[in-house]
């Protein structure tokens, strides 16, 4: 199923109070919750939605936009740029064609802009996606609609530039750092980069000082993805898909949550397996064939083929059904350097990491004692069986913030009496 932003619409309002921009994942489901308590105060709010992140903000009556809704998506030069860069891509996800087609089109514009048509090419050649930092479309856009406070999350490539174009357009800024942000921590302590950096404990926070930015601007508040990981209802849910899946409670229960691994990392070259998560499932669906009293929950990211082929004990997780729901489901997760190993610990599941991506030492859960790792995918069978049958194996813990969300709101507020 193709994403649609069918009801979204660049603002024709000026001079509100938050332009969030955020990506897709982890990333939008973080700021969503903010933007609509920001909203229930009184403030106006409206959210630049990213790639993924459309299908999340187009669930709510948050006022949103895309790349296809900005005006440089009629450029005729831009339209040509993303119809070809679009044909150079192996997966294209489960973005529409127009936005694709917007996406790719204005960020190599913008590229080109910066470096000459050429050279942009070379960097779309080696790096794909992540070359683009489309700080010309991220000024215009602050142009444009004139908010007076930017919140992004620590992404690169657009909410990077974004965060960028607010501090040349003299806007304030807010970064809120969804997890342990080993790799953004390259630019994240450059004391230009956001006004405020909101972080999710005091681990990150001293992280981050002694890489010198200013404590006094680093704010802990936990994330608000992760504050409704034990409502009741998420429980009631949990409980609803096991019966409505008819998985056997006599069964060890695994859920491998998915993610992409691109050819090249996005900051230190390292070359990627395209394979990975292909390979990870086969290995999987082999264990589970093997031993009869295990099943296997499949949940893929919204950026990968969502066809899953189900079976007597293997089951999809639908990305409709929050993963603060899917979390309670299982006996074990299994995950490649995402946030749904937070999420894990946090909701205290074992945890089994596959240290063997690119992006390991960027999410380094096992060398900070955050479940079991393996380091390669031959270790992964036994590892399983050891981990579910073993009682000295325990959920891991970690020092984090709760009621984000209200400590969010509350310091923006501060913020806001303050500047």
């Amino acid at each position: 199923m193709k994403l649609e932003s069918n009801k979204s619409q660049f603002p024709l309002k000026k001079d509100i109070d938050f332009l969030i921009v955020s990506y897709g994942g982890g990333h939008i489901r973080t700021v969503l919750p903010v933007a609509e308590e920001l909203i229930k105060k009184g403030f106006s709010v409206c959210v630049f939605a990213l790639t993924t992140a459309i299908e999340e903000v187009n669930k709510t009556n948050i006022p949103f936009f895309s790349y296809k809704d900005l005006p440089q998506a009629n450029n005729t030069t831009s339209i040509s740029y993303g119809k070809f860069l679009s044909n150079e891509i192996e997966n294209k996800g489960i973005i529409d064609f127009d936005e694709t087609i917007a996406y790719l089109g204005i960020n190599f514009l913008d590229l080109s802009k910066q470096y000459g048509k050429n050279k942009a090419r070379k960097l779309w050649k080696d790096k794909g996606r992540q070359a683009f930092n489309p700080i010309h479309t991220m000024i215009d856009v602050l142009r444009q609609i004139k908010p007076k406070w930017l919140i992004t999350t620590n992404s690169p490539r657009s909410e990077k530039a974004a965060i960028n174009a607010a501090r040349l357009q003299n806007i304030k800024s807010i970064c809120i750092c969804d997890l342990l942000v080993v790799p953004e921590s390259k630019w994240l302590k450059d004391k230009n980069f956001a006004n405020y950096l909101f972080v999710i404990n005091k681990e990150v926070k001293n992280m981050l000082v002694k890489l010198g930015r200013p404590k006094e601007d680093i704010i802990i508040t936990g994330n608000p993805a992760f504050d409704s990981i034990f409502d009741s209802s998420n429980l009631a849910s949990a409980n609803h898909y096991k019966k409505l899946n008819r998985i056997n409670p006599a069964h060890k229960v695994i859920l491998y949550a998915s993610s992409p691994e691109p050819k090249t990392h996005p900051f230190n070259k390292k070359t990627g397996d395209i394979e990975l998560p292909a390979k990870i499932e086969r290995i999987l669906l082999e264990y589970v064939n093997k031993n009869k009293n295990v099943s296997l929950i499949l949940r893929r990211h919204p950026s990968q083929n969502q066809n899953i082929e189900i079976s007597e004990r293997v089951f999809k997780s639908n990305l409709e059904t929050s993963f603060n729901v899917m979390v309670h489901v299982p006996d074990l997760i299994i995950q490649v350097a995402s946030t749904t190993g937070m999420q894990a610990i946090l909701a205290k599941k074992l945890l089994l990491n596959i240290d063997c991506s690119i992006f390991t030492e960027d999410t380094p859960y096992t060398s900070m004692g955050l479940g079991v790792g393996v380091d390669s995918l031959e270790e992964l069978p036994d590892a399983i069986t050891k981990i579910l049958a073993s009682d000295e194996v325990k959920p891991s813990e970690i020092n984090f913030e709760t009621q984000a969300l209200k400590n969010t709101v509350n310091q923006i507020e501060k913020l806001i009496s303050l500047n």
